[in-house]
């Protein structure tokens, strides 16, 4: 079984409850795992994977149950000393400590069942848990495969054609007609790099033949995303409009 919950165990990750609308990603019993749960525990341990943060939240509600199951309580006093403990090691004052609290987007009755479910965690694995209950790694790659399907990548490069905000009517039809130019001398043959440097008015990406970069499938805008789908390596788009003007967009590979 994977250890990753026992270093998430250590930095207190919080179990966020649901909120009205969030998606229920997986159930471990009756307990939910949500969306907005598994995106505020990454926020708070970035050098995890979204991967990595499910399985411990897979973890940690099967240790609680158990602990729970088998009659494991802790007191108002343990909380305290643990509480006391951090403020001392983290050499902060009782006003700083809950400034911090609130920086972590939780309230002090919160962090209280963190921390309460942060010593029955710790105390169920000093018992010998692990050796008394397992969930393999194919268990956990199935669910997870499940609800994280793998998603298709884009390597992207783009022409722009600039529509300032507050362009007048006559402005946008101007960069339409010469978005549509680009795009018929492309047809005709023309290089999409010489197009880039003579046209694209993207100047973070001019110089490197209008990359953009690799997008993971959702990732881009939405007009983007469904211009770019149907291509095959190699191919580009008509002119697509978005917020920033008009975008003629080469997609150089795809996964």
């Amino acid at each position: 079984m994977r250890t990753v919950c026992a270093a998430l165990c250590f930095s207190l990750l919080t179990a966020f409850p649901a909120m009205a609308g969030d998606k229920v990603i997986a159930r471990v019993g009756k307990e939910p795992i949500t969306q907005v749960e598994i995106q505020k525990a990454q926020a708070q341990n970035s050098d995890l994977t979204r991967q990595q943060v499910f399985e411990s939240l897979v973890e940690r509600r099967l240790i609680l149950s158990w602990a729970l199951q088998n009659g494991m309580t802790v007191s108002e006093g343990e909380i305290d000393t643990l509480q006391r403990s951090l403020m001392e090691s983290n050499n902060l004052t009782a006003e700083q400590f809950q400034e911090a609290i609130k920086a972590r987007g939780e309230t002090s009755e919160t962090f209280r069942e963190s921390l309460h479910d942060q010593i029955l965690i710790n105390r169920a694995i000093g018992v010998g848990l692990r050796d008394q209950m397992s969930i393999s790694d194919e268990e956990i790659e199935k669910v997870y495969q499940e609800r994280f399907p793998p998603r298709e990548s884009f390597k992207l490069s783009h022409i722009l054609v600039k529509v300032d905000e507050g362009a007048t009517e006559t402005e946008t039809e101007a960069a339409k007609t010469l978005a549509a130019d680009i795009h018929t001398k492309l047809k005709s043959g023309a290089s999409f790099d010489a197009m880039v440097r003579q046209h694209s008015q993207d100047v973070s990406s001019k110089d490197s033949g209008g990359s953009l970069g690799t997008f993971a499938e959702g990732e881009l805008i939405p007009e983007l995303e469904k211009a770019v789908l149907p291509l095959a390596t190699g191919e580009f788009s008509g002119p697509v409009k978005t917020a920033a003007g008009y975008h003629i967009v080469l997609l150089e590979s795809r996964d």
